[in-house]
């Protein structure tokens, strides 16, 4: 059970990663720096970055964008065990 849960939670981890966090940040640079045209273009634009495997870099950028996600899910499940634990020591 317990390994189960560890591998849904990096697995979300790597989703929220790459798939939320890492068009938001890029999209937001680059209309940050540009600007010339609308945020949702950017965001269009880099979702089409990020799904290009082929690039040597960004499959490290990738890497890096899903271990923060990973660390960010990890921070949520310990933050609710944590809550758990508080509310039954106080009962």
């Amino acid at each position: 059970m317990r390994r189960r849960k560890i591998f849904i939670t990096i697995l979300v981890g790597v989703v929220l990663g790459i798939f939320i966090v890492q068009p938001l940040v890029f999209s937001l640079q680059i209309n940050y720096l540009e600007g010339d045209k609308s945020w949702w273009t950017y965001l269009q634009e880099s979702y089409q970055k990020v799904f290009n495997f082929n690039d040597e870099d960004q499959i490290l950028i990738n890497l890096l964008f899903s271990i923060m996600g990973i660390a960010l899910a990890f921070m949520v499940v310990v933050r609710k065990k944590i809550y758990k634990l508080r509310r039954r020591s106080k009962s």
